[in-house]
């Protein structure tokens, strides 16, 4: 994790709610604060709707995404091939903009 790392809002809970809601920017890198590692980020958009888990889990190229695959935890790296089909998931006026770095 690095400051200019694109990150996604990811809400857990049941499965009519799970999913990604929006996305940011990393401003910081990793400290730890009160025996805990943190960041700083931006948000850049919260999306309209959410995509759900079932529209990631249908994506072929999410097929490996590992919050699909192992949901415990809290930060999930991702490739820069999945940070790009889910861009593509997102409408076009509230896309990340610049690289997909993941």
């Amino acid at each position: 994790m690095a400051v200019g790392d694109l990150v996604y809002f990811w809400l857990g809970g049941n499965e009519a709610i799970r999913g990604i809601y929006g996305w940011g920017v990393l401003t910081s890198d990793p400290f730890e604060k009160n025996g805990e590692f943190r960041v700083e980020f931006t948000v850049g958009k919260r999306l309209l709707s959410h995509i759900p888990i079932d529209a990631l889990r249908a994506n072929p190229e999410l097929a490996n995404l590992m919050i699909l695959n192992m949901a415990i935890g809290s930060n999930f790296l991702i490739s820069r091939t999945e940070a790009a089909a889910i861009r593509k998931m997102i409408p076009r006026e509230l896309q990340p903009e610049g690289p997909n770095r993941a």
